[in-house]
This record gives C-alpha cells, sequence and structure tokens, in this order.
C-alpha cells in the first residue's frame, strides 16, 4: 500500500516536470520561428533599401513598364502589329525580358512587404475604399481627404511611396544586431577586438547594405548563475538579434549551447574548451578555439620537440583540469613520453612543496601543471623557493592579467599554449596589429584577436549566404573553404569544431606572454618523433629575422632564452 500510495504522490510530480520542460522546448522553438521571421523580413526590406537607392531605379523601372506593356500587347494579333515583328525578334529581347520580370516582381514584393510594416497602411486602405468614394459623391463631403489630413498635420502622407518609406524604418534595414556575451572581468580586451572589427567593416560598406551594431552584455561569469541565466534568455529570446559571439568559460558555455541551438541563434564560442561543449548534430553552435584534448595534446608535442623524456602531470580536480591532464596523459603514452608522476589537488590547496619534492625524486624533465590563475601562483611561488629549474608547461588558462600580476618574478618562464602569434607577418595580421595599436595604445592579446576574427567569420558567412536567416548563415560558417583570420586559419568540421590549426606557445617574461616564435605545432596531424621535431626546426629555420636564433634537429633541444625584449 505504501508502494501504491508513493507511485501517485510522485506519478503527478513527473507529469509537472515533464509538461513544463515540454512548453518551455515549445517556447524556445517559437522564439526560434519568430528570429526566422524577423531575419526574412529583414532581408526583404534591406534588398527592397537598396533596390531603391539605386540612381538608375526611376529609369529602370519605366523602361521595363513600357516593355512589358508592349509585349503584353504583341501576346495577341502580332502578325497585325507593325511594331511587334522587330520587338520580339530582337537578339536581346530573351534578356531584357527576364530582367524585367524580375525587377517589376521585386518592385511588386517589395511594395506589399513595406505596407505590411507601415502600421497606417490600414488607413490608407481605408480612404481608397470605393464605399468611402460612394460617401463622398452622395454626400459632397470628401471624407478620405479629411482623413488624410488628420494624419498631415501629424507628419503622416498616407500615401507615401514605398521607396520612400522603406528608407524611414530603422533597424529592420540600416543594422545586423549581433550581441556579444563577456564576464566583466574578461570583456574589454576581447570586446576591443570586437568593436575594431565592426568598425572596419562598417567602414567598408556593411555588410548586405546594413551596418553591424553591437549589443553587450556583461555577465558575472560562475559566480552569478541566476544573472548568466537571464542575460541568455534576453539574448536568445530577442529575435532582433542575428548572432552572439561568446566570451564565456566552459561550465557556462555548455548549457547555454542548448539554449542557443533551440531558439536558432547562431553562437560563436571564443573560449570555452571543454570537450563536451558542443554536441553531435547541432547546427548553430561553432567553437572557434581548439578543444582541451587538442591543447593537451599540443603541449605534449612541446614536451616533445623540447626533449622531454619523464614528467610530472600535477592538476586541480576540477572538470576542466582534470580534461586537460588527462589527455595529456593519453597523448604522452602514444608519443612516448612516461608520466613519471601524476597528482590531483583541489582547488582550494595552498601548500605544494610536498607535491613538488615528490616530483623531484621521480626524475623529471618537466611538469605540466593544469588548475586556476590562484592555485597556480602558490604553485610558481614554491616552486621559485625551491630553487626547482623544471619548465613548466600549463594551460592557456594561465594567459590573464591575475596570474601575471599575483605570480611577478616566480611566475617567469611559466610556457603556454596559444592559438594567435603576435608576430605573423600575414596581411590580414598586420592590418589587425596596426589598427589595434593605433586605436588602443597597445599590442593586442589572444582574445581581441579571438573577437576580432569571430565578427569576420560572421561577416563573411552573411555575405556569401546573402542571407541573415540563422540556417544559412550556419550553412556557410560550418562548409566554408580554409579563411586566413589574424589569430590563423579557420575552418569547421560537421559538428562545428575547430579543425587543422596551428597551435603556439607563449613564455612569460617581463611581466608579459611572448610568443615563441621557433615553436608551432598542429595536434590534428600525428606525426612521429622525428618528424614532428624535424618539421619544427625547419619551420624556424626558415623563419625571418627572430631573436631566438636557429638550432639543429639533431641535438639536444633546449627552449631558446629572449635575448632582448621586444
Amino acid at each position: 500500500m505504501f508502494i501504491i500510495r508513493l507511485f501517485f504522490i510522485i506519478l503527478p510530480l513527473i507529469a509537472t516536470v515533464a509538461f513544463v520542460m515540454h512548453q518551455n522546448r515549445q517556447t524556445n522553438y517559437h522564439f526560434g520561428q519568430n528570429r526566422f521571421e524577423y531575419a526574412n523580413q529583414s532581408d526583404l526590406l534591406a534588398s527592397c533599401k537598396i533596390l531603391s537607392k539605386d540612381p538608375d531605379f526611376f529609369i529602370n523601372r519605366a523602361q521595363c513598364q513600357h516593355f512589358m506593356a508592349t509585349d503584353k500587347d504583341c501576346d495577341t494579333f502580332a502578325n497585325q502589329k507593325p511594331h511587334c515583328a522587330p520587338f520580339v525578334n530582337a537578339y536581346d529581347y530573351p534578356r531584357k525580358r527576364n530582367y524585367c520580370q524580375d525587377l517589376l516582381g521585386q518592385i511588386n514584393t517589395c511594395q506589399h512587404s513595406v505596407a505590411k510594416r507601415l502600421w497606417y497602411t490600414p488607413f490608407r486602405e481605408l480612404v481608397d475604399d470605393p464605399v468611402i468614394t460612394q460617401f463622398t459623391e452622395l454626400t459632397g463631403y470628401d471624407l478620405g481627404a479629411f482623413i488624410e489630413e488628420i494624419f498631415f498635420y501629424f507628419g503622416i502622407y498616407l500615401h507615401t511611396e514605398w521607396y520612400d518609406a522603406v528608407g524611414d524604418m530603422g533597424d529592420i534595414v540600416d543594422y545586423i544586431n549581433i550581441a556579444t556575451l563577456a564576464p566583466a572581468n574578461r570583456e574589454r580586451e576581447f570586446k576591443q577586438g570586437v568593436d575594431l572589427a565592426v568598425e572596419q567593416i562598417n567602414s567598408d560598406g556593411g555588410v548586405l547594405g546594413r551596418q553591424l551594431q553591437i549589443k553587450p552584455f556583461v555577465s558575472k561569469g560562475a559566480n552569478d548563475i541566476d544573472l548568466a541565466r537571464d542575460l541568455t534568455y534576453a539574448i536568445a529570446r530577442n529575435p532582433t538579434i542575428t548572432a552572439l559571439i561568446s566570451r564565456e568559460g566552459s561550465s557556462l558555455t555548455k548549457p547555454l549551447t542548448i539554449i542557443f541551438e533551440q531558439t536558432n541563434l547562431i553562437n560563436l564560442i571564443t573560449s570555452a574548451t571543454n570537450n563536451n561543449i558542443i554536441l553531435p548534430n547541432m547546427k548553430y553552435n561553432f567553437r572557434l578555439i581548439p578543444k582541451n584534448s587538442v591543447m593537451a595534446a599540443a603541449s605534449v608535442r612541446f614536451c616533445q620537440i623540447i626533449g622531454c623524456q619523464r614528467v610530472a602531470i600535477i592538476m586541480g580536480r576540477d572538470s576542466y583540469s582534470q580534461e586537460l591532464g588527462q589527455a595529456f596523459y593519453d597523448e604522452a603514452i602514444a608519443l612516448g613520453i612516461r608520466t613519471a608522476y601524476m597528482k590531483t589537488f583541489f582547488e582550494d590547496r595552498t601548500d605544494f612543496i610536498g607535491i613538488l619534492n615528490e616530483a623531484k625524486d621521480a626524475n623529471i624533465d618537466a611538469i605540466y601543471f593544469s588548475a586556476w590563475a590562484k592555485a597556480a601562483v602558490q604553485f610558481m611561488k614554491q616552486k621559485e623557493l625551491l630553487e626547482l629549474k623544471y619548465p613548466i608547461i600549463a594551460t592557456d588558462s594561465l594567459d590573464n592579467s591575475q596570474f601575471i600580476d599575483e605570480g611577478r618574478g616566480a611566475a617567469e618562464n611559466t610556457i603556454t599554449p596559444s592559438i594567435y602569434n603576435e608576430t605573423l607577418t600575414h596581411e590580414k595580421n598586420q592590418r589587425f596589429l596596426d589598427s589595434y595599436l593605433a586605436e588602443y595604445g597597445k599590442t593586442p592579446g589572444t582574445w581581441s584577436a579571438q573577437g576580432y576574427d569571430a565578427v569576420y567569420i560572421l561577416a563573411n558567412a552573411i555575405k556569401s549566404s546573402g542571407s541573415t536567416v540563422p540556417d544559412k548563415i550556419g550553412s556557410a560558417i560550418r562548409y566554408m573553404p580554409q579563411w586566413l583570420g589574424a589569430g590563423g586559419h579557420y575552418q569547421f568540421t560537421y559538428d562545428g569544431e575547430l579543425t587543422n590549426r596551428d597551435i603556439f606557445f607563449k613564455r612569460l617574461e617581463v611581466g608579459r606572454f611572448w610568443t615563441i616564435p621557433s615553436i608551432v605545432v598542429n595536434p590534428f596531424k600525428r606525426l612521429s618523433t622525428q618528424e614532428a621535431v624535424a618539421q619544427t626546426f625547419a619551420k624556424a629555420n626558415s623563419a625571418s629575422a627572430n631573436n631566438f636564433g636557429t638550432f639543429s634537429a639533431t641535438d639536444k633541444i633546449s627552449l631558446p632564452k629572449l635575448q632582448e625584449t621586444p
């Protein structure tokens, strides 16, 4: 009896939860449909605006109206009309006919579409209604003119032509709205890169006749889940937003991708690296940074290049740090590098003396350290206290001001992987470097480059697809050929993951991470130890002037030392 009663208590709860989840899915589907409808209307009206602004629009329209009238006239009894034979038999008749059909069809579509968007259209239709005309004839009082005068008094001309009205429709024909989402402590540099790209694209004429417009949203990261949720729904449920460029970390990005997928919002992920962020068959989420397994594999290749044979892996117990540590361990086995020591620790740990001494006793060549900045600072200070000289290969999460400022001298020579190399000399990176330096008075970093490239990827996808409809933008990004941005090459898998991207390495010196130009790794291509070393040094030795000198692949490899500060 107890089980039966419990069943009847739990069943309604399960049904209620299922109903709420179903309603939420239905609601998200509704917002997704709204985005499709707005995008289609926006694209159509913007094309109407472009058409109406053509200097030859009125001439072309008049000529096509005359041409089509003549064509219709020649449809019947053409042999009795002397002008029809030369008209129909003209060599360019088919081309003109197709052109005029398309032009007049577009004009007709624009006329109806603009009329639907004007709130006063019903009053214009009322003025033109035959009933109003009959009333005027019977009474002698022009009711239609009276209605028009009332509107004219408020500055509205009821019989405004569509080509005059479409230019005054505001955002829907003037702008493509892009949202940015970033925590307050990560937003500045990222947003500077985004703003710079938007300024350049808009000064070059915009996209599809419209200017890009950024709508920034600032969160508190994982420290305020409620705020992040509210901002997410504010973005996802706004049909006027075409796409989102996100700087959020993995812990927030993973649940957000599902919401953006359900609401048909293009989401460009610039910094979340956990492996399972993007689920199979997602259509609208794209990651512009390699995932953890790839970044860890690159770090193993780096260890291979500098001659490591025995490494220590020390990692925090959070999902991000453990995922990287485990991926490093797996790749090290594959490449014949022995993990001589492995240790995990809780995030709030402050004493690393014991761990460091145990690692030292394991006769290691280098340490792979996977944890966040707070723990990393303590670890580096205690490593310095013990006067240990092992190379520290850390994760890209340490490329931030907290680690640099708090670590000070103890953090010097820490090495991290990076997807941006400010020393690249190709044209797009040079334009980015010069523009950023002129605008902000400093050299850009990884996250400003990520924001900058994300805007260009989105703009190129909209331009190549000729639309702001989410499915068309998504397909354009998914199937785009390899594209070179400021940060390097971009190309995506079917599921939206970045592929075939070079990874660089940076070393902390004099308060900043500097790129080591002689080492480039592509973890997407599996090479033997000899091939990896030889290929890396071929790139290093063929590079133009740098401060690292040249090396032989047959020598015992050691990290080059900066000779002078750039």
